[in-house]
C-alpha cells in the first residue's frame, strides 16, 4: 500500500551539515568555449537558415563549444578575450568584402594561438580583386594551416579517386561526385581527413586539420541525397571539429541529460483550441480538439510533465474566447503534471511584419479576417491565397501577418498581458513562467528583450528531424541561436506534427516517425533531449491523435527523465552563459550556468569522478561511451574533478541516475545520506554506495526498504512528487 508522501524542506534532513563546502573560488584558467562564427549577410540575411549555423553550430554546440555569430560586413570582430578559441567560416561562395584584411586578421588570430577552421569557400567577393592578388591573399590564409594552395584548378577525371584517409561518415565518397578541385599540399602537423589522387600520384588534400585549425574544400562538405533532397556530411563532423579546434577531453556542458537520465519534454502550442474534432467524446458527443487532447492524451498520462499553451485570444471573453474553451483551460491548468506556458495573445505568423508595426499596415487583412470570423475552418484556402501573400511581403507561408488581427498589436500585450491571462485561469500560486514562439518562430529584437523584461524563457523554432526524410544530422538544429545584438532564442529538440503531416494537409498519422528521431539523436551520440512537440489540432482526427498515443508508447521504452519544458529551457541559457574555469589538470569549477546541470566528458572507459575532491556533484553515468557527470542545483559553484577509472567502490554515495530530479545530496560517514527530490509518477533511483547491504528508505510518512547489491542501490519511491520532498537512507 502506498502513502503520499508530504513536501518536506531541506531542514528536515537529519545532517549537521548541507553540501560539503565549497569555498571560495580562486583565480583559474577560463576554458576556451567561444567561437566566432563569421558570415555574410549579404549572401546570408537569414542567418537562422545561413549554413553556418544550421550546418556547422550542432556539431560545435555538441563539443561544448559556443558560436558566437558576426557578420564581415561589419569588419572583422576582436578576438582578444579569454574564453575565445578560434573562429569559423562557412561562406556558401566568395564572398569576403575586404580579402586583405581578413588575410592579416587570419594570421594575427592563429599566431595568438587560437584555431581557424575554414568550411567551404575563402574569396574575395566577385570583381572586388585581380585573380593574382587574391591568389597570393589565400595562399597567405591557406599558409597558416599549414596548408600549401598551388592555385589551379583541375577536373575530377574518370580515374582519379576520392579517398577518406579517415572512415566516410554519411555519404559515401563517390556520392555526389565533385567536378572540380584546387590543388592543396599539406605540410608537416597536418592530418589529412579527405584527398584526391589523380593517376599520375599526384594527391590533394581537400579535408584536413592541424595544431592550428582545419579546412574542408568547397563540394567536400556534404553530398546531396538523391532520394530526399537533403544534404548528408561526408567527413565525421564531430570528429572532424574536435581535431580542428584542439578540445580532446575538455568537459562538454550538456542539454540532452539530468541526473543520468536522457530529458523528456512536451510542450503543446494552443493552435485550433476551440475547433470541433472528428474525434467523439463519452456518450458520443462533439468535443474541441483541446478537449480531446486533455481527455485523451494527458488526463490518462499523470506521470508525463507537459506545458500547454493557449493562445491569449482564444481564451479571452472580450477577444474570441467562450466559456468551453475557458474551462477547458482550467481543467488542463489544474492537473499537477500540467506547466503553463502562453502561445502569445494574437498569435503572431510572420514576425518581422511587426518590427516595424503601424495598424494601417494590417489593413489589407481586414477583409479576411472578418471572413474567418464566419469560417474558422477555412485557414487553408486562405493562405492558399496569391494575393493577400503578396500583400504580406511575398511571405510563402502566411497570408495573413497574425491569425487575430482585430486589435493593434502590442508587444506587452503579447507576452505579459496573454501570461496574465493564463495565470487568472490558474490555480492560487501557479505561474505562467514560458511563452512559446508562434508562426515563423522568428522573434525580432525587441520581440526577445520583451519575454526577458517580463521575466520569463521562451522556446520553439529548430525543426530537429532525423529520420528516413531526413537522413542525415545536417538536419539536426543547435541547441538555439544567439542573434547578434538581440538576445538568445532557444529551440525546441524535436520538429512538430506540422513538417510530418505537409502542413496539416495530408499524412495526418505522420507524427508516428518521430520515435527514429528520438532514437537517432540518441545514439551513436545523444545529440537531443527526447521532446514531444505538438499543437492542439493533433486531436482533431483518430490518425494523429493515434499517432501521439503511438508516440508516448514509444517512449516509454526508454529510460528518461521527464521535467518541465521551462526547465528545459533553463538548462539551455545555461549552455550559452555558462563559465567553465580549470582548476588544475583534471578539475573544472563551472559558474553562471543557470539551470545547467550536467557535463559531460568522452572516453569514460578511462576516467571516473574523483568523489573526494569534487563539490556540488551528485554522480555519474555511462553513456555511448561517454561520462555524464551530473551537477547539483544547490550548488551554485561546483567543483568536477576525475581520475582513472578503478573497481573500487566509491568513498561516498554517488547517483547513478534517478527518474526525478535530484538536489542538495548529503552524506555522513556512517553511510546516512539524504537529497531532495522533484518528479512525476513513480520515482527510480540508483545510487552507487560503499556498502551493500539492507536500508531504510525515509520520504515524509512513507517508509519503505532496499537492497544494495555489488554496491549499487536501487529503489522506487510512489507518486505525489510534484511539489519537492526529502528523501533519506539509512543503512539498516
Amino acid at each position: 500500500m502506498s502513502h503520499r508522501i508530504p513536501r518536506r524542506g531541506l531542514a528536515a534532513l537529519p545532517f549537521a551539515s548541507a553540501l560539503p563546502a565549497a569555498g571560495a573560488v580562486p583565480p583559474s584558467a577560463p576554458l576556451r568555449r567561444t567561437v566566432l562564427a563569421l558570415y555574410d549577410s549579404r549572401v546570408d540575411a537569414n542567418l537562422r537558415i545561413a549554413q553556418i549555423h544550421r550546418l556547422t553550430a550542432m556539431p560545435i554546440e555538441w563539443l561544448g563549444l559556443v558560436p558566437r555569430y558576426h557578420d564581415v560586413r561589419a569588419g572583422l570582430p576582436s578576438f582578444d578575450e579569454a574564453d575565445i578559441l578560434g573562429a569559423i567560416t562557412c561562406f556558401p561562395e566568395p564572398t569576403l568584402p575586404d580579402l586583405a584584411a581578413f588575410a592579416s586578421w587570419v594570421e594575427r588570430l592563429v599566431a595568438s594561438g587560437r584555431r581557424l577552421v575554414a568550411v567551404g569557400d575563402i574569396g574575395s567577393e566577385p570583381g572586388r580583386l585581380p585573380s593574382e592578388t587574391q591568389d597570393i591573399l589565400r595562399r597567405r590564409i591557406f599558409a597558416t594551416l599549414g596548408l600549401t594552395l598551388r592555385g589551379n584548378w583541375q577536373a575530377v577525371t574518370r580515374g582519379d579517386r576520392i579517398l577518406h584517409e579517415a572512415a566516410p561518415f554519411e555519404a559515401p565518397a563517390a556520392e555526389g561526385a565533385v567536378n572540380a578541385h584546387e590543388v592543396i599540399e599539406a605540410g608537416p602537423g597536418v592530418t589529412a581527413w579527405t584527398v584526391v589522387q589523380r593517376r599520375d600520384g599526384q594527391r590533394s588534400v581537400v579535408a584536413s586539420s592541424s595544431a592550428h585549425g582545419g579546412h574542408i574544400a568547397p563540394g567536400f562538405v556534404t553530398a546531396m541525397h538523391v532520394a530526399t533532397g537533403t544534404q548528408r556530411w561526408r567527413i565525421d563532423p564531430f570528429a572532424f571539429f574536435d581535431a580542428a579546434f584542439g578540445v580532446a577531453g575538455q568537459p562538454r556542458p550538456d542539454t540532452t541529460t539530468l541526473c543520468g537520465r536522457r530529458i523528456y519534454y512536451s510542450h503543446i502550442d494552443g493552435d485550433a483550441w476551440q475547433s470541433v474534432s472528428q474525434v467523439r467524446g463519452p456518450g458520443g458527443q462533439r468535443v474541441t480538439n483541446a478537449e480531446v487532447i486533455l481527455q485523451r492524451v494527458i488526463a490518462p498520462n499523470p506521470d508525463l510533465p507537459v506545458t500547454v499553451a493557449p493562445i491569449g485570444a482564444e481564451i479571452d471573453t472580450t477577444a474570441r474566447g467562450d466559456a468551453r474553451a475557458i474551462n477547458t483551460a482550467r481543467a488542463l491548468f489544474a492537473m499537477p503534471q500540467v506547466e503553463i506556458a502562453t502561445h502569445t495573445q494574437t498569435h503572431p505568423f510572420d514576425w518581422r511584419f511587426f518590427e516595424s508595426y503601424t495598424r494601417a499596415k494590417e489593413d489589407p487583412f481586414r477583409e479576411a479576417w472578418r471572413r474567418m470570423q464566419l469560417d474558422p475552418g477555412g485557414w487553408g484556402s486562405l493562405n492558399a491565397s496569391p494575393e493577400l501573400r503578396e500583400r504580406n511581403g511575398g511571405s510563402p507561408s502566411y497570408a495573413v501577418p497574425r491569425a487575430y488581427g482585430d486589435r493593434t498589436f502590442d508587444l506587452t500585450d503579447e507576452v505579459s498581458g496573454s501570461r496574465a491571462r493564463m495565470e487568472a485561469l490558474a490555480p492560487r500560486g501557479k505561474r505562467c513562467p514560458l511563452l512559446q514562439w508562434s508562426g515563423d518562430c522568428a522573434p525580432f529584437p525587441a520581440a526577445i528583450a520583451a519575454v526577458e523584461e517580463a521575466g520569463m524563457v521562451a522556446i520553439n523554432g529548430g525543426d530537429t528531424r532525423c529520420d528516413n526524410d531526413h537522413p542525415s544530422v545536417s538536419a539536426v538544429a543547435p541547441t538555439g541561436l544567439q542573434i547578434p545584438g538581440a538576445g538568445l532564442q532557444i529551440y525546441a529538440s524535436n520538429s512538430n506534427e506540422n513538417t510530418y503531416t505537409e502542413l496539416w494537409s495530408n499524412r495526418f498519422f505522420g507524427f508516428r516517425d518521430l520515435p527514429l528521431t528520438w532514437e537517432r539523436t540518441g545514439a551513436p551520440r545523444r545529440l537531443k533531449p527526447m521532446n514531444l512537440y505538438y499543437h492542439m489540432y493533433s486531436g482533431e482526427r483518430l490518425a494523429s491523435l493515434q499517432a501521439l498515443q503511438d508516440n508516448i508508447t514509444a517512449l516509454r521504452r526508454n529510460p528518461f527523465i521527464g521535467v518541465t519544458t521551462s526547465r528545459f529551457v533553463h538548462a539551455a541559457r545555461g549552455f550559452y552563459r555558462a563559465r567553465l574555469l580549470r582548476e588544475g589538470e583534471a578539475a573544472w569549477r563551472v559558474l553562471d550556468r543557470d539551470g545547467l546541470a550536467t557535463l559531460r566528458f568522452a572516453d569514460a572507459g578511462a576516467r571516473m569522478l574523483d568523489a573526494e575532491a569534487c563539490r556540488g556533484v551528485l554522480g555519474e553515468s555511462i553513456a555511448n561511451g561517454d561520462l555524464y557527470v551530473a551537477l547539483d542545483p544547490a550548488e551554485p559553484a561546483p567543483l568536477v574533478v576525475l581520475r582513472a577509472r578503478s573497481a573500487a567502490p566509491p568513498p561516498r554515495p554517488l547517483l547513478r541516475d534517478a527518474s526525478w530530479e535530484v538536489s542538495a545530496l548529503q552524506w555522513q560517514a556512517n553511510g546516512d545520506f539524504g537529497f531532495q527530490a522533484r518528479g512525476w509518477g513513480p520515482g527510480a533511483f540508483a545510487f552507487s554506495v560503499r556498502r551493500d547491504g539492507a536500508w531504510r528508505v525515509s520520504a515524509g510518512t512513507w517508509q519503505g526498504r532496499a537492497e544494495s547489491r555489488q554496491n549499487l542501490l536501487a529503489f522506487s519511491l510512489p507518486p505525489h512528487g510534484a511539489d519537492g520532498l526529502a528523501v533519506t537512507l539509512t543503512p539498516a
